[in-house]
């Protein structure tokens, strides 16, 4: 029963990820590749804005994620689109990286 409720969680963020990036495509097609980014990012801060201020009100529930990952995906979107990087392949890197660097921060720390 837990791994079905990872995988329904796991497809519900990628379907709103994909939203995400199909919203920024619209909206980048419909103002012919020009302010697309201008016009999105106020709608981004709206979703990151929404999801920060649903968590605590609502603890125990998960469905305001749903706002967090569409936005990531529209960020995704932008960075893949306009600045020919994905953003999604930095983080997986940088989170290896800090887990490194506080595991050897914990374990110098208590070794003394």
């Amino acid at each position: 029963m837990h791994r079905a409720m990872l995988s329904l969680a796991f497809a519900e963020q990628w379907s709103a990820a994909g939203t995400g990036y199909a919203i920024f495509k619209a909206v980048d097609n419909k103002l012919e590749q020009r302010g697309s980014t201008t016009a999105i990012a106020p709608v981004i801060l709206g979703l990151f804005v929404v999801t920060d201020l649903l968590r605590p009100r609502f603890p125990d529930v998960r469905w305001h994620m749903w706002y967090s990952s569409m936005a990531c995906g529209m960020v995704n979107a932008v960075s893949a689109e306009k600045g020919n990087a994905v953003t999604c392949m930095v983080t997986g890197h940088s989170k290896r990286a800090a887990a490194a660097a506080a595991a050897n921060s914990v374990t110098t720390m208590f070794a003394s």
